[in-house]
């Protein structure tokens, strides 16, 4: 306590710190004695505190607390996501080949838009000369331009084309020197003009338990021979979800075709053709299995047919053999069908002014297996059975260089044998087999004209670097009749077309190409009196920017 009580001083040594001499002695087994300890200590006495009393006044107030913002310096580390890869909008692709021949095509398209696309493209494909003994009056040209387009709404998506297509062609199927005759009247060409719209939208709300899907096509046709057509064709599917195995459903399709054909001596006829039809049906899906059943009902107003109202039964049943890998399926279907000027003029070209009816697929009878084997090849092939009242078919008139559309009256069957195959057999070669044996019985007919019985359809891309891709195509077609200016039947040649494809890639903006078609050189015949080109080739190059 008295180290506490008075204060310490402490002295520096003298000297500058250096050590005074002093004696030390050190005595060995000297016994130190310190004076007892006194351990009497008083207890101290605590008395009780006095009383203590206070008023406390407690008040309970709101404290409003202002905080500043917090704003952490934290940074989280993420995976750097891989850059998209550049994308081109234009493409520019141009070639020339034998036949005097000039392909020139144009592709615009937006770059990536969460909602949206659009683009227009131009194609051009023309030649001078053609097959046939007189290949100057046998070239031709096709030319497309058009617009497209889709937009993603909230649930729903919905696309749009419009577009010109012009088809020039000569009809050189010459036979006893017709074409040349001076007394005959009959133009020696013919231009097609083709415009459309379609337009579609399709819902894809998963939270919804309706669902729907509309189309519409217009289509307007007209030739120099002075026949037109406005053809409207619309569906309209609406399905509700009962549960996630069930729906029910109803189709509804709308047809309409204006037709206006020429008779070439300032004369012709207006008529129109339309269809109505509905098909409420039902659809399950479970594990193993999954079916749709329904009724079609048909109304048409062609007078070709017997009847104005048509009830066709519609089924497919589907049962998973084994997930994925094998599928066994049969159903049943049918429709009437309008056959359109439109369509008859792409099928042939060479169409004359010709009446057009409706078609009616009375039964339509199917089965098959289909899946896939292994990891690669996928398969599908069937049977079908098919009945057909006013099968439509083309016949040689005007001398044989010209065609028209004749209809079967009655009902003709149809047994199918097809077969579709995918096989991916290396991730840089694939291979699709499309084959088709047709057995056709006529109610009235000889034959069933310029239809084929035997259909193979052969195509294969293979890149075989980095940079070269190959492309082959191989078609077959047999067992083809022609029916004769007199009537008779006329066999043609089988026919053998193998193609080949060759693109090389400088970069992703540059490539050159190389189309080679009809390598075997054979003038085939696919409709009578009319040889296609012999060897042809388009050499070019494509630059996108």
């Amino acid at each position: 306590m008295g180290l506490l009580a008075n204060p310490l001083v402490l002295f520096a040594q003298d000297n500058q710190g250096e050590i005074q001499e002093e004696e030390v002695i050190i005595r060995k087994g000297k016994k130190i004695k310190l004076p007892p300890v006194n351990r009497n200590y008083k207890k101290i006495k605590i008395g009780q505190p006095a009383a203590f009393e206070q008023n406390l006044d407690l008040k309970f107030r709101t404290a409003n607390i202002v905080l500043a913002p917090l704003d952490p310096s934290i940074r989280i580390k993420t995976i750097k996501p891989e850059p998209l890869a550049k994308l081109y909008p234009v493409l520019v692709k141009a070639g020339i080949g034998n036949y005097a021949t000039t392909n020139f095509e144009l592709y615009w398209e937006n770059k990536r838009d969460k909602n949206s696309g659009i683009g227009f493209f131009i194609d051009h494909l023309a030649s001078q000369r053609g097959a046939g003994e007189e290949q100057e009056i046998s070239g031709g040209s096709h030319n497309k331009v058009g617009v497209f387009g889709e937009y993603a709404f909230a649930n729903s998506l919905g696309v749009a084309k419009l577009g010109f297509q012009r088809d020039h062609i000569n009809y050189y199927g010459i036979i006893d020197d017709l074409l040349f005759d001076p007394n005959r009247i009959l133009p020696s060409d013919n231009t097609y003009n083709r415009a459309y719209v379609i337009a579609g939208i399709k819902s894809y709300d998963l939270a919804s338990y309706w669902d729907y899907d509309f189309g519409f096509k217009y289509h307007f046709t007209d030739d120099l021979l002075g026949n037109s057509e406005h053809l409207i064709r619309s569906v309209f599917d609406l399905n509700y979800e009962l549960n996630p195995r069930l729906k029910i459903g109803l189709d509804l399709g709308l047809d309409f075709s204006q037709y206006n054909q020429n008779f070439f001596s300032s004369s012709s006829i207006n008529y129109s053709r339309s269809i109505i039809e509905g098909l409420p049906y039902v659809s399950m899906e479970e594990e193993k299995y999954r079916f749709k059943v329904g009724l079609r009902v048909a109304y048409e107003n062609d007078t070709m047919l017997n009847n104005n109202v048509h009830i066709y039964p519609v089924g497919l049943f589907t049962y998973h053999v084994l997930p994925e890998k094998l599928d066994v399926y049969a159903g049943v279907d049918g429709r009437p069908e309008i056959h359109s000027f439109h369509q008859a003029s792409i099928d042939n070209q060479w169409l004359y002014n010709s009446y057009l009816s409706t078609s009616n697929l009375v039964l339509n009878l199917f089965g098959g297996v289909k899946g896939k084997l292994g990891s690669n090849l996928w398969y599908d092939l069937n049977l079908k059975y098919k009945t057909i009242d006013q099968l439509p078919m083309f016949v040689n008139v005007s001398g044989g260089d010209r065609f028209e559309v004749l209809y079967e009256n009655g009902n003709s069957t149809l047994f199918q044998l097809e077969g579709l195959i995918t096989w991916q057999i290396h991730r840089k070669l694939s291979v699709d087999f499309e084959g088709r044996l047709n057995n056709y019985s006529m109610a009235k007919q000889a034959k069933a004209w310029h239809l084929p019985g035997t259909e193979l359809n052969v195509k294969a891309n293979y890149f075989a670097r980095e940079k070269l891709m190959f492309k082959l195509g191989f078609l077959i077609l047999d067992g083809i009749y022609g029916r004769g200016f007199s009537g008779d039947e006329i066999k043609l040649d089988p026919i053998y077309d193998l193609g080949l494809g060759i693109e090389y890639f400088f970069s992703k903006r540059f490539t050159i190409f190389g189309d080679f078609n009809n390598l075997i050189g054979k003038n085939y015949q696919r409709y009578l009196n009319y040889h296609v080109k012999g060897f042809n080739f388009i050499a070019g190059a494509s630059y996108s920017f």
